[in-house]
C-alpha cells in the first residue's frame, strides 16, 4: 500500500527551514523533495517511515509532532480536503478520511467508534513503525483538532486525549492548552475522544456533488496505491526522471541500495521487468509531449527516447490508435470547446 506524503512533507519542510540538507533525509529512496510537490506523488509506508525517522533524529525536538500538527493545512490535503469540507457532517467527514487512508497519508492503524464515554478514535503502530508512533500520533492527533476547528469553529475541543508514549519534556501545559482537554500520557492506548454531539454537527461548507467528486478522485487514488509495490514505484520513478535516456539496471540497482539481481527479482515478483516499464515511460511521455507541446516529430523522438521518427510514429499509433496529427487535431479541438 502507497500513501500521499501528507505527514512527510511537513518533515521536510521542518528541515529545510532549520538549514538541514533534505536531499539527505531522501537518499537511496529513489526520489526527491520537490518530487513531493508533484499531484498523485505517493509513497511506500517503509519510504514514508523512512523520511519520517530521519527527521525525527535531524530535528531533534520534544514537541516535533504537536508543533507540525498544529501547522497543518487543509488545503494541502488535496481530493480529501475537499471530501472534508464537502462532507454533510463531521462524522461523515471522520468517515470519509478512515475509508480512505492512502489519500489520508496515514502511518497508524486508525479506527472511530461510539462509546459511553462519546466517539471514540485510536491509533496503533502499523507495519513496523514503533519508533516513529510518537510523532505520528501527536501530529495525527494535533491535526485532526487543527482541521476540525477550521471545519467547526475554533470552540470544538475532545474530552480527552491519551498517548501511550511518555510526556515529552514533562510538559503537559504545553499539550492541554492546545487540545483544550485533560491530556494523559503512559497510557494504555492513543486515543482521542469527541462528545458525541459534535459527530452529527453539519458543515457549513457541505455540497453533495463537490463530496461525490472527491469520492470519485480518491477512489483513483486508491485503486493506484494498492496495485504498486513499492520497488516498482521507485524504479518508476528514476526511469521516467531519466527520460529520454533511463537508467541501466545496474545504476537503477545503486540508486536503490540493492544488487541488480534483486532489483530484477524483486521487479519479477512485482509482475513486471525494467524493458516493459522503460516502454511505459517511453509511451507516457510521447502520449503527455505530442498532446501538451508543439515540438517537431523529430524533437518527439528524441524527447521520448526514440531513434528515428519512423520508430516513433509507429509506436504512437501502435498505443494510440491515431497518428501524431490526428491526435493533435482532437486536442486542439477539444481545447476549442
Amino acid at each position: 500500500m502507497c500513501v500521499a506524503p501528507v505527514f512527510v512533507r511537513p518533515v521536510l519542510d521542518a528541515a529545510q527551514r532549520d538549514g538541514h540538507d533534505c536531499a539527505r533525509l531522501c537518499r537511496g529512496l529513489g526520489f526527491e523533495c520537490k518530487d513531493l510537490e508533484n499531484p498523485g506523488f505517493v509513497l511506500s509506508h517503509a519510504e514514508a517511515n523512512t523520511v519520517i525517522r530521519r527527521g525525527i533524529e535531524a530535528l531533534r525536538r520534544p514537541f516535533l509532532g504537536l508543533e507540525l500538527g498544529m501547522r497543518c493545512n487543509i488545503v494541502n490535503r488535496g481530493a480529501l480536503a475537499l471530501g472534508l469540507m464537502a462532507s454533510p457532517t463531521l462524522g461523515d467527514a471522520i468517515k470519509l478520511k478512515l475509508k480512505f487512508p492512502a489519500s489520508a497519508g496515514l502511518l497508524l492503524h486508525t479506527c472511530g467508534e461510539y462509546e459511553a464515554a462519546g466517539y471514540v478514535e485510536t491509533a496503533a503502530s502499523l507495519h513496523g513503525n514503533h519508533a516513529n508512533v510518537p510523532f505520528l500520533t501527536e501530529k495525527m492527533f494535533t491535526s485532526m483538532v487543527k482541521i476540525r476547528r477550521v471545519l467547526l469553529g475554533r470552540h470544538y475541543a475532545p474530552s480527552l486525549v491519551e498517548f501511550m508514549h511518555a510526556c515529552p519534556g514533562g510538559n503537559l501545559r504545553v499539550y492541554e492548552d492546545f487540545f483544550g482537554c485533560t491530556v494523559r500520557f503512559d497510557a494504555m492506548q492513543n486515543q482521542l475522544i469527541s462528545p458525541a454531539h459534535w459527530m452529527d454537527v453539519p458543515l457549513a461548507t457541505s455540497s453533495p456533488t463537490s463530496y461525490q467528486f472527491a469520492c470519485q478522485l480518491m477512489q483513483k487514488e486508491c485503486e493506484q496505491a494498492s496495485a504498486t509495490s513499492t520497488i516498482t514505484l521507485a524504479v518508476e520513478r528514476l526511469i521516467n526522471k531519466g527520460l529520454p535516456h533511463p537508467p541501466e539496471p545496474a545504476q537503477l540497482a545503486r540508486l536503490l541500495n540493492i544488487s541488480e539481481r534483486t532489483l530484477r527479482r524483486k521487479l519479477a515478483e512485482s509482475g513486471m521487468t525494467y524493458q516493459a516499464m522503460v516502454n511505459d515511460g517511453r509511451k507516457s511521455r510521447a502520449i503527455e509531449l505530442v498532446l501538451s507541446s508543439r515540438l517537431g516529430l523529430r524533437e518527439l523522438a528524441t524527447e521520448a527516447g526514440f531513434a528515428d521518427v519512423r520508430s516513433f510514429r509507429r509506436a504512437f499509433t501502435r498505443w494510440t490508435g491515431r497518428s501524431v496529427s490526428a491526435a493533435r487535431s482532437e486536442a486542439a479541438t477539444t481545447d476549442l470547446d
